[in-house]
């Protein structure tokens, strides 16, 4: 700034210095220089930090107990990676059965589970304008005789925070869908949420769908503040020869960012008036 401020008193200086008729000219100049000058800062500076994002937390985590009699299978395995990146595809899973004839007799069991996530971002991380993310998580448990088996994913299961910064009011887009087989859970939902500097308020959730799953096509406009989208699955099977299906696919995008090939356009259009003004 203080650049800018130098050379526009060094301007001025000169055109002080000039003849009546060169010193009209010469603001007309620097009139159109401080006029394209503001234009390129709007829509190359400006729109460079209207959304931030600031923070990612992926977590996928499961664990199981099964077995008979005095033999006894399980596990708990967690993945939680937080770095900031533009894109990333995760996946954790595992599949077992066995089978005994320890008292108090014969018996067979077994899971089978996995978890997948994936995130794009389109932008940079300082300048994003859009976030797309899909994920699905399934379970299956397998019994017979007097064999038991339970497996959960859940605290939090499957799930993807990206939290954001928003700078100046932006119209956005939240489109997608989200579908489980068995009990709906307050994990199992895809929600944009804002901060309010105590909780996370609803923007939007697709809990409030008719029973917590199904298409859904979101608008509006996010005013300056905190945000993040919440995506969440959960999985709970606490018995035998149970199974459940998660998943959830969504897009969310804002909708009034300049593209730079528009801008450009606009600079040189701008250009061409104040050269045929001249002239």
């Amino acid at each position: 700034m203080s650049r800018f401020r130098s050379r526009s008193c060094l301007i001025l200086h000169c055109i002080v210095g000039q003849p009546l008729s060169q010193r009209t000219l010469a603001a007309h100049s620097l009139v159109k220089v401080l006029a394209l000058s503001s234009i390129f800062s709007l829509f190359f500076c400006n729109t460079g930090d209207g959304q931030v994002i600031v923070a990612r937390d992926s977590y996928l985590n499961y664990n199981y107990t099964f077995g008979g009699g005095a033999v006894t299978f399980s596990d708990n395995q967690t993945l939680n990676p937080t770095s900031l990146v533009l894109f990333d595809n995760l996946g954790i899973g595992h599949s077992q059965m066995e089978s005994g004839a320890n008292p108090p007799g014969p018996w067979s069991a077994g899971i089978d589970v996995s978890l997948a996530q994936q995130f794009e971002i389109t932008g940079s991380l300082s300048n994003f304008s859009r976030i797309q993310a899909n994920a699905s998580s399934t379970g299956e448990t397998f019994t017979s005789g007097f064999g038991s088996a339970g497996l959960f994913s859940s605290n939090p299961g499957n799930r993807l925070l990206m939290s954001f910064n928003v700078n100046q009011a932006q119209d956005y887009t939240l489109i997608g869908g989200i579908a489980f087989t068995g009990a709906s859970s307050t994990q199992s939902a895809v929600a944009l949420q804002r901060w309010d500097g105590i909780v996370w308020q609803q923007v939007h959730n697709s809990a409030f769908l008719p029973g917590g799953q199904g298409a859904f096509n979101w608008s509006g406009t996010l005013n300056p503040g905190e945000y993040r989208m919440f995506s969440g699955l959960n999985l709970s099977l606490p018995g035998g020869n149970q199974s459940s299906v998660r998943a959830y696919q969504y897009e969310f995008r804002f909708t009034n960012i300049p593209e730079p090939s528009s801008a450009t356009a606009l600079l040189i259009g701008m250009g061409v008036v104040l050269f045929r003004r001249r002239r």
